[in-house]
């Protein structure tokens, strides 16, 4: 994924006021449990995406920004069940974010606060193991070394992407 997209896609997934806001905002086209759905129109353009925050992270009481885990569909550009997520903190250089739900694990690739995967098969895989697991969990690295561990629930990650679907086909 290019850094401008997944800086567009993590700025679309942060907190918006619209008196604030000169370009145009995200509408949420949906809350599914703990999953959300969204529309991001520009002009003919259009992107989707399904967003959530981790149930758990460790260590506890170690200070982060946000921390979003995203699925996106752009048509303009051919691509759908783009992954990507913000961790809250710079990520260790040339290290990997490890994804796993129940016996799948997949690396992706990080640069900054960001990280996502390089292959589109991947993406495509995890998306459905996600639609089928009940809980995903990321393991990373902090430049400083810190290892973290970030729990999410699938509950809903279905619904989201379903709604995604017929608002991006």
């Amino acid at each position: 994924m290019c850094a401008a997209l997944l800086a567009a896609v993590v700025a679309l997934t942060g907190v918006w006021s619209g008196a604030a806001q000169a370009q145009a905002a995200p509408q949420k086209i949906g809350d599914h449990r703990d999953w959300s759905a969204w529309i991001y129109r520009d002009g003919g353009q259009q992107i989707c995406f399904v967003t959530s925050s981790p149930k758990k992270s460790l260590p506890a009481g170690v200070q982060r920004g946000a921390i979003r885990f995203n699925v996106a569909h752009r048509p303009p550009d051919g691509v759908e069940n783009e992954i990507s997520m913000v961790s809250g903190y710079p990520f260790a250089p040339k290290r990997e974010a490890l994804v796993k739900i129940g016996a799948t694990q997949v690396g992706l690739q990080t640069d900054g606060e960001r990280a996502w995967s390089l292959d589109p098969r991947d993406d495509a895989r995890l998306v459905q193991t996600m639609k089928a697991g009940l809980e995903m969990v990321i393991t990373g690295f902090s430049k400083r070394g810190t290892k973290t561990v970030d729990t999410y629930s699938l509950l809903g990650f279905t619904a989201a992407m379903n709604a995604i679907d017929k608002a991006c086909p």
